[in-house]
């Protein structure tokens, strides 16, 4: 299979077709999860046709956008919005303390957009939705788990950003030093 050449023109296509996949398989590991949880009786049946119906219209919504126009920048906050929803409705409700590694992948997807605005969205949405988390488990029990959790995560997002920010530098000096050979080459 031969691997499909990225440009400037077709980045966001790519981008947005990546993202839609994963988060796709994201969801899907989620869902499956929370029907585990309701066949074992920790959750209601409810819970999972809700959390299953802000899926499917975020999903849906986010898929009639890239199918409208497969380089539009909207489909990122759409899934953003979609899955910090998802994330917080999931992670205050849910027992296991592993919850929270959920967000994760999401951020990491999200660098790809090269939006500064998107992923401080995200990362400052992931961190709100923790702290408010960490904060009502501490009223349970203060613990090293909820530690290393609120740590992580406050390590995380300036990972993210940074990363954020490098991959565009190094992108616009892949894209400068292009340039300068076309110029170059058409000179001569």
């Amino acid at each position: 299979m031969e691997e499909e050449k990225i440009t400037e023109s077709n980045y966001f296509s790519l981008v947005n077709k990546t993202v839609l996949i994963f988060i796709a398989i994201i969801t899907a590991f989620l869902i499956t999860g929370i029907g585990l949880e309701v066949k074992a009786g920790i959750r209601s049946l409810s819970f999972l046709i809700i959390m299953f119906g802000i899926s499917v219209i975020g999903f849906s919504i986010a898929l009639s956008i890239y199918y409208k126009d497969q380089n539009s920048k909207t489909v990122g906050w759409v899934l953003s919005i979609t899955s910090e929803i998802i994330y917080f409705i999931t992670l205050l409700s849910s027992e296991v303390k592993t919850t929270f590694i959920f967000a994760f992948p999401l951020a990491v997807l999200l660098i790809l957009y090269r939006n500064r605005k998107l992923i401080a969205f995200q990362s400052i949405t992931m961190l709100l939705i923790i702290l408010i988390y960490v904060l009502k488990q501490s009223r349970i029990e203060l613990s090293s788990d909820l530690m290393v959790m609120l740590g992580g995560s406050l390590l995380f997002i300036p990972c993210v950003i940074y990363a954020s920010k490098f991959l565009r530098m190094l992108t616009n000096q892949v894209i400068a030093t292009v340039y300068e050979v076309e110029e170059h080459l058409y000179k001569n």
